[in-house]
């Protein structure tokens, strides 16, 4: 195989792969901390226990394939995720709809189990 056409399929096979970087964000937390909309700390989650919890719901959170249209009156919380390998600050309703708070429009996911979530980062309904 000529050296340029390797070059295509392997640029190609990246574009594909990550032509919408916003899609997962399924990185491990190494540190939560949950605020109110007025940014005052509601929980920090640093134990290992508390993370796993966390991360359970986190990682498997479900791209509803739209962009956020919701107003930031629908949510009820902003969630600051560190992670070894991402992270960033999320908007969050008790709903269970997430969405990366950031100076560019990004998709909205749904956390499946959205009343267990909020036990975890203590939200009440």
């Amino acid at each position: 195989m000529k050296f340029k056409t390797m070059y295509r399929l392997i640029f190609g096979s990246l574009i594909a792969c990550g032509k919408d970087h916003d899609t997962h964000y399924q990185y491990h937390a190494t540190h939560v901390r949950v605020s109110n909309m007025e940014h005052e700390v509601i929980l920090e989650i640093t134990t290992q226990s508390q993370l796993d919890a966390f991360n359970a719901h986190w990682i498997s959170k479900n791209d509803t394939g739209k962009f956020n249209k919701m107003s930031i009156n629908e949510f009820q919380c902003f969630i600051d995720v560190r992670a070894k390998s991402g992270g960033g600050r999320w908007l969050y309703s008790s709903e269970g709809y997430v969405t990366k708070l950031d100076h560019i429009p990004h998709r909205l996911y749904r956390i499946a189990l959205p009343h267990e979530f909020n036990q975890i980062i203590g939200i009440t309904e």
